[in-house]
């Protein structure tokens, strides 16, 4: 029987149902696979690093003897930099309980205020003064339910204190600060316990100031560090200085002995697994249709020929399942860690490897589905 006309026989009997449920359920195994890879790979880049401000760049600098850029203290002379047309400013952050929610306070002061600019939603403008009241980035006050006038009650991670605050406002400002409590500086370091930053951040503008002249004023032996140089950058004077700020939490964990490789592999291994799932529509269309495909076999059409008319009809349908899987699960809603949402996207080779490994599970069903004897 001639490849063309054997296609077309095994497609009537494969039918549009059973196509359709291939469809659906691999969608579903795909959406599955592809919201728990991008959890783990989310967690390599947290909403932590802020935007520079506009026609800016930004150099943050962290401690590098901290096990997050959220917990840490440092302590900089930045004096120098008066001489150099730059916007400096520092920021101190805590983990905190706030009614109950685990969540960021970061304390920021006026300079912030200006370079960021908070649009008020609710209630009050910020004031980088205010000691007994804090504002709410939009995106948490619904996590939240709050509301200007209503009481946090406050509990930070590394003092023994609970306080409680009124929100003033509502802000509508970039991330991360849209996602955390904003409090005057004076406030954030009180909760912390300490009058340290936990970040300095410098915006320059590249065609008037290089990082040269940042690094140079600062005593640094080259800001920002290479992602190759983060374990000697991180002990360098107890900082962390970036090339690429996005990646910071990336460089924290590689410093924990835990190279940005090996949650790749776990990501691909969770697809896998999950994967793993597909074998079962592949064996449903021989369990459903096992007899008309029988058929074929006594009538001397080899077992081989079958399961590529097969394969030629349905891992198209695999790959389109496969796509839409990912899409579906950018639509659920991402897991949060202290307020902030995971990024659960693939892109680029690891949306590839995704489909690569739907589709060769799939086909895995097909070939090791029983047709009889040839």
């Amino acid at each position: 029987m001639e490849v063309q006309r054997l296609v077309v026989y095994v497609y009537r009997v494969v039918g549009l149902r059973l196509a359709l449920l291939t469809l659906i359920s691999i969608a579903l195994y795909s959406a599955t696979s592809a919201y728990v890879e991008g959890a783990l790979l989310g967690m390599l880049n947290p909403l932590v690093e802020p935007p520079g401000p506009s026609g800016f760049n930004l150099i943050s600098m962290y401690s590098g003897l901290a096990v997050s850029p959220l917990t840490g203290l440092i302590s900089m002379d930045t004096s120098k930099l008066e001489k150099l047309p730059v916007i400096v400013w520092s920021e101190v952050t805590t983990p905190v309980l706030a009614n109950g929610t685990p969540v960021i306070l970061r304390g920021v002061d006026g300079v912030w205020s200006e370079v960021y600019k908070p649009r008020v939603v609710e209630g009050e403008q910020f004031n980088p003064n205010a000691m007994t009241r804090v504002w709410v980035g939009y995106r948490l006050a619904g996590t939240l339910g709050v509301k200007p006038g209503s009481i946090l009650v406050v509990k930070p991670l590394f003092t023994n204190v609970e306080a409680p605050l009124v929100v003033a406002g509502v802000l509508d400002v970039v991330e991360p600060y849209s996602y955390e409590i904003l409090a005057s500086r004076a406030l954030g370091s009180l909760l912390r316990g300490s009058t340290l930053p936990s970040t300095v951040r410098v915006a320059f503008d590249p065609s008037i100031v290089s990082y040269d002249d940042i690094a140079g004023a600062l005593g640094f032996e080259g800001v920002p560090a290479p992602a190759a140089r983060v374990a000697s950058a991180l002990v360098y004077g107890g900082y962390v200085k970036l090339d690429n700020p996005e990646r910071v939490q990336e460089y924290y964990i590689q410093r924990l002995g835990v190279p940005s490789e090996v949650i790749v592999v776990l990501a691909v291994l969770s697809n896998v697994v999950v994967s793993m799932l597909n074998l079962t529509p592949a064996w449903l269309i021989y369990s459903m249709r096992g007899r008309s495909l029988s058929t074929l076999v006594e009538l001397g059409v080899s077992r081989s020929s079958i399961k590529l008319s097969l394969a030629i009809l349905t891992i198209p349908v695999v790959v389109i399942a496969s796509i839409l899987g990912v899409l579906v699960a950018k639509l659920i809603n991402p897991p949060i860690i202290l307020g902030y949402p995971l990024r659960v996207e693939l892109e680029g080779y690891m949306l590839l490897a995704h489909v690569v490994v739907q589709v060769t599970l799939y086909a895995i069903g097909l070939l090791s589905g029983g047709l009889g004897e040839d």
